[in-house]
């Protein structure tokens, strides 16, 4: 018996310079399909106030507006006449888009739906009407591959786009088509059979909890992570960080991105040397990213595929905490504003976003379920001024990047030691009943009342009969 899972891959594409005009106006439809749909929600939102403020009769329907599906209103021809070009497929998954976006908002986990222009909305969602994958076998060396149509076989095909791919992959049922400052891309995510059967984490817990202090020991590795000398610091002795090439790379990245958007602010707006240098800029900003994504899978996978660990403990950092911007300071008795270490901050933001501290954790996290492998998160409280020996906290006990324990006179690399002291707390949780199996909510049955026909409704009175009136369970 196997497990299914999700797997997603993104490929290096090369369309041909009408593929390239076609799918641009796909990617631009799409925007304005989804930036109508805001600026409905808007108007929405500004109707509901005015209802709230004001309550009326005919302000009442204007109060609960569903969020529809219909993108009809947009498509006219004295609004928009250039969309009639365009596959109804494409129009839609813009309104799917927005549909995301508002569902997003409405959990708790992103903010309202914003309008989107040219710079920030660069890609295309297709569904299985608009692209098929072709097997095609080489007469020479009899491999088989892919091919990518798209546009379906009718009248807005646009034949077949090449693309890389590095990897097997499975067909999918949608994908994204996405144009970047280094050229186009296609990634798609796809369902796939595991090799082995998947668990659960308090069942990776339960197992944990059955060996004995040794084994348990051995088998669980805890991480501290920090910014000044090791990213990740393992209980183990080991140490993950960016090379010190790469770093100086991106600092000179950095440096060349400022001068390039000083000349991208010279240029005449609209003008071929404005796109150059806007090029240049998106070239130049794509490094950092690239590096710090290497390094988060490099050390996510040296991490997880070591055959003798079986839990990874990491510190449950607030990473969007950590980098939140110092309150303003305002001094009412001269109206000036006041130092509240804005820049001294805003470097220490750079120096968290820069180690890549929440991708690896992530990266972490989902390689970690599909080797059967548990990650505990425990309270990074106090774990660099604690003794992993014998549990004396205190600030005196560590000296730049040495520990000595001023009890104990235990002595470590300050950055191991604070990875065994994560280490012991996430076998105090295994050991526990924090990592326990979550108890199933009880079914809850809603109860409604249903007047009989012919029968009079009653006032329901507690310990009076009422034989209008009957329960029904739903």
């Amino acid at each position: 018996m196997s497990s299914t899972l999700q797997s997603g891959v993104r490929f290096p594409a090369s369309p041909t310079p009408e593929q390239a005009v076609a799918l641009s106006r796909w990617i631009g439809s799409q925007r304005f399909i989804y930036n109508g749909k805001v600026n409905e929600d808007k108007l929405h939102a500004a109707q509901r106030r005015m209802a709230l403020k004001q309550p009326s009769e005919s302000s009442v329907d204007t109060i609960n507006v569903p969020i529809d599906s219909s993108y009809t209103q947009f498509r006219t021809a004295e609004l928009s006449p250039w969309l009639a070009e365009i596959p109804s497929q494409v129009l839609r998954q813009g309104v799917g888009r927005y549909r995301a976006a508002k569902q997003r908002q409405l959990v708790g986990l992103a903010c309202m739906p914003r309008s989107r222009n040219r710079s920030n909305f660069t890609s295309v969602v297709l569904d299985k009407d608009m692209f098929a994958f072709h097997p095609k076998v080489d007469a020479v060396t009899g491999t088989v591959t892919q091919e990518l149509h798209l546009g379906g076989k009718g009248k807005f095909s646009i034949g077949v786009l090449k693309f890389k791919a590095h990897r097997p992959f499975g067909i999918p049922n949608m994908l994204v088509i996405r144009r970047t400052g280094r050229g186009w891309f296609v990634s798609f995510s796809y369902a796939h059979d595991s090799p082995v059967l998947l668990r659960e984490s308090h069942e990776l817990a339960y197992e944990l909890d059955g060996l004995d202090d040794a084994a348990l020991s051995a088998a669980v590795l805890g991480f501290d992570r920090n910014i000044k000398h090791n990213a990740f610091a393992g209980s183990d002795g080991r140490f993950y960080m960016l090379e010190e090439k790469v770093l100086a790379r991106i600092e000179r990245k950095r440096v060349a991105t400022k001068r390039y958007q000083q000349r991208y602010a010279r240029c005449k707006k609209g003008s071929k040397n404005q796109s150059k240098a806007r090029l240049r800029v998106a070239i130049s900003r794509q490094y950092e990213t690239n590096a710090l994504r290497d390094f988060a899978h490099q050390t996510s996978h040296h991490i997880v595929s070591d055959p003798g660990i079986l839990a990874i403990a990491l510190e449950a950092l607030k990473l969007a905490n950590m980098v939140r911007k110092p309150k303003t300071k305002f001094d009412e008795t001269t109206g000036k504003w006041l130092k509240n270490g804005a820049r001294a901050k805003a470097g220490l933001n750079r120096k968290l976003l820069s180690r890549a501290l929440g991708t690896t954790v992530s990266f972490i996290q989902y390689k970690a379920v599909r080797a059967n492998k548990l990650v505990v998160t425990v309270s990074p409280y106090n774990s660099s001024n604690e003794c992993s020996e014998c549990g004396h906290t205190h600030p005196e006990n560590r000296h730049q990047q040495r520990f000595l324990c001023q009890r104990c006179c235990f002595s470590a690399h300050a950055d191991t030691n604070a990875g065994l002291v994560v280490k012991k707390r996430a076998i105090a949780q295994i050991r526990s009943t924090v990592l326990q199996a979550p108890r199933k909510r009880p079914k809850r049955v809603s109860i409604r009342r249903k007047v009989l026909a012919g029968a009079a409704p009653l006032p329901n009175v507690e310990g009076v009969d009422n034989p209008g009136l009957s329960v029904e369970s739903v």
